[in-house]
């Protein structure tokens, strides 16, 4: 495999003939320019030794010389990886070198080693520190401040675990707190050596799902609904699946732990377990945009008076508060004029956008309908749309403190931070965190708005801990989301979307591809049945498919008719 998404045969020379092996990065000669490759798969032809796929289906019988090998650079792939990758290369439509790349070790000319005895201190990890979780693939729901590491200590008991997180730092965290119970961790891409050869948990961020971990008994996946288990660039593949896929392969299991677990992870495990611990969310409460005793009468008004009055008691504590406010790049959303009612569909629920004739659109199911008020008939829209500099300034004119964004932001310092979810991420201590329009991010008409809204809630219960405050300004306090976040279970409202999903054949039980760039060549595939296409905007398309074969047959016709002209990600994160 070289530089550009094509296979080549090369000869082995005698001097790596008995150190190279399949997975290995090479450097090789292509069109009289070194390159570089990996090794998917090695042959022997009489006295020779070639590189060769292991998945080409006829043997070329070579009748003249094959150029050689150049140089041997060091351990690239795990060769139990190589089949995984071609096929989420195939899954999501892009190029095999591409996850190639994102499965390879961090370094080069790396020693192989030899797989060690898992550790003889297991059983520091007694059973009172464990949960009891049942056999095969299952999905944990517990609270953000529950910790999920005697999970991970439960398979790790039974044989070698592969941990992924979304982030690095809670990588470490967790490998710190397995240590102390007595495994030996690897924690990934710094200790890729280690799991090499062997340990009882290789843990790390999205990457490691590709790590190597001989004789693998389970992955677990920690907060499978976090954004950050999504690759952003094309193959878009996600943590979750290709950890379902890996684990197929060898026989092992898969847990994955969330919040409220996500509707894509509902739809795939049958086991979901609820397990609270000692863990639980902090103090929710819901605010009226449109309750004029909250917004003082002004519908537009997002410093409400709960809002204002959880600053006053953040000023006293000196403590950071943070202010969220996505109002970037996101979809309109539309109130009635006259009675303020947000417009949905009447199909779906979801929130629509009008289009140029004065006609209402559902970006989620595609229906249509006439320009009119559900709840009054009237023909005059406002659309909601406010940044988070407007508010940061009118924050700054009428409440005490330093009111700055995150650029601004000194720890420790008693700021009111106000930006985009950002925040969530960056704030390293706050005990309150408001969200000023959660309408949005829930009522974006997204596909995946409601796991996109939860997600945020989570990362920010997270983040305030379970004595921590967090406030929900939002217009449609009836919400059955946000109703769920208060009474303290979403699993009623997930279940009811779900079934509402399985009915119209929406994701998780179709597939999501989304085309950017030249989308008018489109208009020359005939796209077959199981495929359904829809205009967002000029140069970009929807298509939506409800069998995997169709969509890969499609998708390798776009790409022969548009060559590189079209981006095609397959099940993006925001959809």
């Amino acid at each position: 495999m070289s530089g550009v998404d094509k296979v080549f045969d090369y000869a082995v020379p005698d001097k790596f003939a008995s150190t190279l092996g399949v997975g290995d990065k090479v450097r090789i000669i292509l069109n009289n320019r070194r390159v570089g490759g990996w090794v998917v798969g090695i042959e022997r032809q009489g006295d020779d030794y070639t590189t060769e796929p292991v998945s080409r289906d006829a043997r070329r019988t070579a009748s003249f010389a094959l150029s050689a090998i150049q140089a041997v650079s060091g351990v690239g792939v795990a060769p139990e990886l190589i089949s995984l990758t071609e096929e989420v290369a195939r899954r999501w439509g892009g190029s095999w070198r591409a996850v190639l790349v994102s499965a390879s070790a961090p370094k080069v000319r790396l020693a192989r080693g030899t797989a060690s005895r898992r550790s003889a201190m297991k059983m520091h990890a007694s059973a009172d520190e464990v949960e009891t979780l049942p056999s095969g693939d299952v999905l944990v729901v517990s609270p953000p401040s529950a910790s999920v590491m005697s999970m991970v200590a439960q398979c790790a008991l039974a044989g070698p675990t592969l941990v992924v997180c979304p982030t690095i730092k809670m990588a470490i965290r967790g490998a710190a707190s397995l240590r102390r119970r007595g495994f030996t961790v690897a924690v990934y891409p710094d200790n890729w050596s280690e799991a090499f050869s062997g340990v009882d948990v290789v843990i790390g961020p999205r990457s490691a799902v590709w790590a190597p971990c001989p004789n693998l008994s389970s992955i677990v996946l920690v907060d499978e609904h976090d954004e950050a288990h999504w690759e952003e660039r094309v193959p878009t593949w996600n943590s979750l699946d290709v950890a379902r896929l890996r684990a197929g392969e060898v026989g092992a299991r898969v847990v994955a732990t969330s919040t409220f677990g996500s509707l894509k992870s509902r739809g795939q495990f049958s086991h979901v377990v609820r397990v609270d611990g000692d863990g639980r969310w902090p103090r929710i409460d819901v605010v009226d945009l449109l309750d004029p005793e909250m917004t003082g009468g002004l519908r537009s008004n997002l410093l409400t008076r709960p809002l204002l009055a959880a600053l006053e008691n953040a000023s006293g504590n000196n403590s950071t508060t943070v202010l969220v406010l996505n109002a970037k790049g996101r979809a309109r959303l539309l109130a009635c004029a006259s009675c303020a009612t947000i417009q949905r569909c009447e199909h779906c629920g979801a929130v629509v956008s009008q289009n140029d004739d004065q006609s209402l659109h559902c970006p989620r199911c595609e229906a249509l309908r006439a320009g009119l008020c559900q709840e009054c008939g009237r023909t005059s829209f406002r659309n909601v749309r406010l940044g988070s500099t407007n508010v940061r300034e009118q924050l700054a004119a009428s409440a005490k403190g330093n009111v700055v964004d995150l650029a601004g932001h000194e720890p420790g310092r008693g700021d009111v931070v106000v930006d985009t979810e950002a925040a969530l991420h960056r704030v390293e201590e706050t005990s309150t965190v408001c969200f000023l329009d959660i309408d949005i991010e829930l009522e974006s008409g997204r596909l995946d708005a409601t796991s996109t809204t939860l997600s945020m809630v989570s990362r920010a219960a997270r983040l305030v801990g379970p004595k921590g405050r967090i406030v929900i300004q939002t217009r449609e306090p009836s919400h059955p989301i946000l109703e769920a976040l208060v009474s303290g279970s979403v699993d009623a409202a997930l279940n009811a979307e779900l079934a509402m999903r399985r009915t119209l054949d929406l994701p998780p039980f179709s597939l999501v591809v989304e085309a950017t760039g030249a989308v008018e060549v489109l208009d020359q595939v005939q796209l077959p049945l199981g495929c359904s296409s829809a205009n967002i905007s000029r140069d970009r398309v929807m298509l939506r498919f409800t069998e995997v074969a169709v969509m890969r047959s499609v998708l390798d016709l776009i790409k022969a008719t548009a060559g590189r002209g079209i981006r095609l990600a397959v099940e993006p994160y925001r959809q």
